[in-house]
């Protein structure tokens, strides 16, 4: 069993030779795959949503995907070595993106795949691989299960079989998980967070206890604040990137 380190317990089913080690999940390309299986709160209709993962390869194959017959289908994988992302609305038509960075090197790679609104973004190791905007936003709602390391399609059957490992991964219905920065060491008051490639604006929730409440405190387009209240004293914030 794959297991879920979140709250929710939404653990996977390894099938095949698929098995786990120092916790990542190796595959060999043969018949190996995991069914995580249809949480109702991963279904997103016209929410943002998040899906990441660690991954190692030489080759093509699946990632993580859920397939759904009127449409809702999201994957995200390997096609001629680099980035591939499907995501078929329930709408007029489907969108299909290829990213450009190399990935089957066989090295440790991390993308994170988000929706936010209609815009669409891709990163490779923090970097962006893709961002693009959809020319119309509609439901992505499916009752189907979500699979990783092979694509199913219950009219062609299972492909797309991945080999390698693949690990920490994540879906969520909101595109971006608030970074928790705490303020400990020289307590000035001055925060730093990469950029997110789907963020145009950012906003700081601040509070006095990690478990909070956090409330905004301010917002603003810059990777780089000070927060006077923090001067001198130990705070504890949310960093939560808007589009």
């Amino acid at each position: 069993m794959a297991t879920d380190n979140s709250i929710f317990g939404n653990d996977g089913t390894l099938f095949g030779d698929a098995y786990m080690q120092d916790g990542r999940i190796f595959f060999d390309g043969d018949g190996d795959y995991v069914i995580i299986g249809a949480p109702a709160s991963l279904r997103f209709y016209t929410s943002d949503f998040r899906i990441e993962c660690d991954f190692a390869t030489t080759a093509d194959g699946s990632l993580v995907n859920r397939w759904n017959a009127d449409d809702g289908t999201i994957s995200l994988g390997i096609t001629n070595g680099t980035m591939h992302v499907q995501v078929d609305n329930t709408g007029p038509g489907d969108f299909e993106f290829h990213g450009s960075t190399v990935v089957n090197d066989g090295q440790l790679h991390h993308t994170v795949l988000s929706r936010v609104g209609q815009r669409i973004c891709l990163t490779v190791d923090s970097n962006t691989d893709l961002d693009t905007v959809l020319t119309y936003l509609e439901s992505t709602d499916a009752y189907t299960d979500w699979w990783v390391g092979a694509f199913y399609n219950p009219q062609y059957g299972i492909s797309e079989f991945y080999t390698g490992s693949i690990s920490d991964v994540k879906i969520w219905s909101v595109p971006y998980v608030p970074q928790l920065v705490i303020q400990v060491e020289d307590q000035s008051g001055r925060l730093m967070w990469p950029p997110h490639p789907c963020a145009d604006t950012y906003d700081i929730e601040a509070a006095d206890d990690p478990d909070g409440p956090f409330t905004i405190v301010s917002a603003t387009t810059d990777t780089t604040v000070i927060d006077p209240l923090g001067v001198n004293t130990r705070r504890f914030y949310h960093i939560v990137p808007r589009n």
